[in-house]
């Protein structure tokens, strides 16, 4: 939500697909949340200078919001009566008439209150097929835990605890990295992981996150004389993207053909070669 972007561009007329999709399925849409300016990561009150930050009404109501979807998510937290919320993951699935934040990684998120409901309208809107037998194993990677904050590191604990029993399986702990260095990919050209990832999101994030809104710069330029004002946030970003190259987003992600190819080697790698314990 920016307004420099609302002056210039008129209400779109017909609802994003992904929206369309939901409303055949036969949900109902009862408004438009608010987000922050061009979905970053905004955080209130200084850096909100368009609108007003929705509130958070969790906690002691001071927390932020968080996010770029932080409407959809203070208003499941506020009303009782709201089932679900729609925004976008930035930072694959078919998002026409949304504007893009970064095409690499853009895809539609749901939000909801349990994971009874977040399965439901994934399962139905996403179409996805249903697993035909529970999974048989429990990974527990050990580059991420345990966690630094020891509540947090509770609630996973309870979590996994409650996994173990409804699985009849108990977690099996790895390593990332570890299982990497025992066997890497020939795309990784010898680098270890952190090496090869260490900037796979950083750099598209920050030039696609400036290109992709070229032709709005270009058309409010033509319109209006002068640059869109963004909120410093926004302005670090494009500043970001602004200075760096395609050649030198590759180069500096650590391949030289396109990020697809990057993310396709994560992607395909077979489990059972890197999941494997013992």
């Amino acid at each position: 939500m920016n307004r420099a972007y609302t002056e210039l561009y008129e209400p779109k007329k017909e609802s994003a697909t992904e929206v369309q999709k939901l409303i055949d399925l036969g949900a109902v849409i009862v408004g438009k949340t608010k987000m922050s300016a061009f979905a970053s990561a905004e955080e209130p009150t200084d850096q909100w200078i368009d609108y007003h930050c929705p509130w958070n009404p969790r906690g002691d109501t001071y927390q932020s919001p968080s996010g770029s979807t932080n409407g959809g998510a203070a208003s499941l937290a506020g009303y009782d009566w709201l089932d679900f919320s729609v925004g976008t993951d930035t930072t694959g699935s078919s998002l026409s008439g949304v504007v893009k934040q970064c095409s690499e990684y853009d895809t539609i998120g749901f939000l909801s209150r349990d994971l009874g409901s977040l399965h439901h309208i994934a399962e139905s809107a996403l179409e996805l097929k249903a697993f035909d037998s529970p999974p048989k194993r429990i990974l527990y990677p050990i580059d991420f835990f345990p966690h630094s904050n020891a509540k947090q590191q509770a609630m996973v604990n309870d979590y996994v605890d409650v996994l173990e029993s409804y699985l009849g399986v108990k977690r099996t702990t790895f390593s990332f990295v570890e299982r990497w260095s025992q066997c890497p990919p020939e795309e990784a050209g010898g680098k270890p992981l952190k090496e090869f990832l260490s900037k796979s999101g950083y750099y598209p994030f920050f030039y696609d996150g400036y290109h992709e809104y070229d032709q709005f710069r270009d058309d409010y330029r033509q319109v209006f004389g002068k640059e869109p004002y963004v909120g410093p946030y926004m302005r670090f970003r494009w500043f970001a993207g602004l200075l760096s190259t395609r050649a030198e987003t590759n180069k500096e992600a650590g391949i030289m053909v396109q990020r697809s190819r990057k993310k396709s080697v994560i992607r395909d790698l077979p489990s059972s070669r890197y999941f494997v314990t013992g």
